[in-house]
């Protein structure tokens, strides 16, 4: 019996590897979630692997943090996943939801308070071909010595592509807030790549 059971598992894992394997369509890994099938899970999560770590590392403090945000995201998006409109981009459905999880997670240590002063340094400008010239390592770890608030505005507006608006409204602060905190990450970042081309 217990050799069986063995046999009918083995027979299982083969089935879903010869179904959903890692160069499978996506259309076919998105329909084999719905299905909660394990292996197209996991195909999944690879395919993704990379590009939403380096999400969630952009607004975590470290690649410990990072993990478990990702880890959380794609708990939510195997959840969610029967939501998907397929008119749509599911890179860029994903992505959204590590960005949500990771201002959640966020918010367990850090408070977003609408503090900014009425006048904000708007002329702040960063080299941008010193920032081309970086490796994604030398610009995470860049944003890592930003405050959690400050890393999330700069990381909304400048890569994901949020409007100050948006922002404000997620965390829960005026626009002119996040216009300020923004200028703040520009100053932060403008002196911590001068202090690098010093070294």
């Amino acid at each position: 019996m217990e050799l069986t059971m063995q046999q009918s598992k083995i027979e299982t894992k083969r089935k879903n590897e010869a179904e959903y394997g890692a160069y499978s369509p996506l259309s076919d890994l998105i329909q084999g979630c719905i299905l909660e099938n394990r292996m197209a899970q996991k195909h999944l999560y690879m395919r993704f692997y990379s590009q939403l770590f380096g999400t969630a590392l952009r607004y975590t403090r470290n690649r410990e943090e990072a993990q478990e945000v990702l880890n959380n995201a794609f708990l939510k998006i195997f959840g969610s996943i029967k939501t998907f409109q397929t008119a749509g981009s599911f890179g860029a459905w994903i992505n959204k939801i590590v960005i949500y999880t990771s201002i959640d997670y966020l918010r367990k240590y850090a408070k977003f308070k609408d503090t900014a002063p009425l006048e904000y340094a708007a002329n702040i400008t960063l080299p941008n071909h010193t920032i081309e010239q970086m490796s994604a390592d030398e610009i995470y770890e860049l944003l890592s010595a930003l405050s959690p608030t400050t890393r999330a505005v700069f990381s909304m507006y400048a890569i994901d592509g949020f409007k100050h608006k948006e922002i404000a409204k997620i965390l829960n602060f005026s626009p002119n807030t996040s216009k300020w905190y923004f200028a703040k990450a520009k100053k932060e970042l403008q002196q911590l790549i001068i202090e690098q081309e010093k070294n």
